[in-house]
């Protein structure tokens, strides 16, 4: 085997949002840069951190003195996964772009497979978990985020869809050309079509930590999805309307017969009460739902960022592309990684 020093090979970009991940960065960094190295291309892990109040930000700086392919970002406050996997894409520089959470659930010994998958003519690899790890609690807020997203978005959205996937620079120009600023990632991937297909991953449990997404958080993204992408509710709103002014008519209807054939009066003002608190009931929450596209509207036409990075590491510090010096994580940049863990220099000519 041989090495053509002129041959510049493809660069794989992992990004990884990260919101007070202290505990698991340090293991994902080695992980990622262990199985990257076993693929045919060069690769940098781009960290950003989501405003996070913990010792994130400083290990991060201390792994990109250690390895100059990490590099990091740091966002002057928590926006959000969304915004934060926004701002990792558009420092992204590679052919190749793949995203994945940095609790480690996502199995970073899947990064070569991914590559071998897209490298099939695909321009996305959305991965599927095989089985839940998770407590009861987080699956079933999952279930339910999940049906309601693709209910009511008109997405066929694949179940059990996992952050960790890849994609070409022509799919990632394509998503840039999006001008949202409250960005639902999994409405826009579905949206934008292109060749695409499954890879199934395992579902690792949590190395450390709690996860971020309650059960407000999912409810809040859904929102967003559903608003972002379809308009059903108003829709379902314009049709409870009708059904309730029909069914108002009807009754209004039947209580005049009566009155004019039997001359029976309608008695007591509960039930009156009760249809009248049904009803305002009804025109409330779909007054609230109406609320939520104008809040949309104006949130646009605002135009404010995405994300505001506070800092980041130095780009273009280090050149990868010709360098086969062993890092401090005993890979070898520049070079091919056999499936036992060992490496072989390229065989380009």
């Amino acid at each position: 085997m041989w090495y053509c020093p002129w041959v510049q090979r493809r660069l794989l970009s992992i990004v990884v949002p990260a919101y007070n991940e202290e505990d698991n960065l340090e293991l994902l960094c080695r992980e990622v840069a262990r199985h990257a190295s076993r693929t045919n291309c060069n690769w940098e892990l781009i960290l950003v951190d989501d405003g996070s109040t913990d010792r994130s930000p400083e290990i991060m700086r201390t792994l990109v003195v250690e390895e100059p392919r990490i590099r990091f970002l740091q966002l002057s406050r928590n926006f959000g996964q969304q915004a934060a996997i926004c701002a990792g894409l558009d420092a992204a520089r590679g052919d190749l772009i793949m995203v994945m959470d940095a609790d480690l659930q996502d199995p970073p010994e899947k990064i070569p497979d991914f590559v071998t998958t897209i490298d099939q003519g695909y321009d996305l690899v959305f991965g599927i978990r095989q089985a839940r790890r998770d407590p009861l609690l987080t699956r079933l807020n999952s279930k339910i985020f999940w049906w309601t997203i693709r209910r009511l978005s008109g997405f066929n959205i694949p179940p059990n869809l996992a952050v960790m996937r890849i994609f070409n620079r022509r799919f990632l120009t394509e998503f840039q050309r999006f001008p949202e600023r409250q960005k639902f990632i999994e409405g826009i991937f579905m949206w934008i079509g292109m060749r695409r297909t499954t890879l199934a991953i395992p579902h690792r449990p949590r190395h450390a930590g709690v996860s971020k997404y309650n059960l407000l958080r999912k409810l809040s993204l859904a929102v967003n999805g559903i608003t972002a992408f379809s308009d059903k509710p108003l829709t379902l709103a314009i049709s409870v309307g009708v059904l309730a002014s029909v069914s108002g008519l009807g009754f209004l209807s039947y209580i005049s017969v009566r009155e004019i054939l039997f001359d029976t009066y309608a008695q007591g003002w509960v039930s009156q009460f009760g249809v009248v608190l049904l009803v305002g009931g009804v025109q409330m929450i779909f007054l609230g739902v109406v609320g939520k596209y104008v809040s949309r509207l104006f949130n646009e036409v605002k135009q404010r960022p995405t994300y505001i990075v506070q800092d980041r590491s130095q780009d273009g510090s280090h050149d990868q592309s010709h360098d086969q010096s062993t890092d401090n994580y005993g890979t070898t940049s520049g070079s091919n990684a056999n499936s036992d863990g060992s490496t072989s220099q390229s065989a380009s000519g």
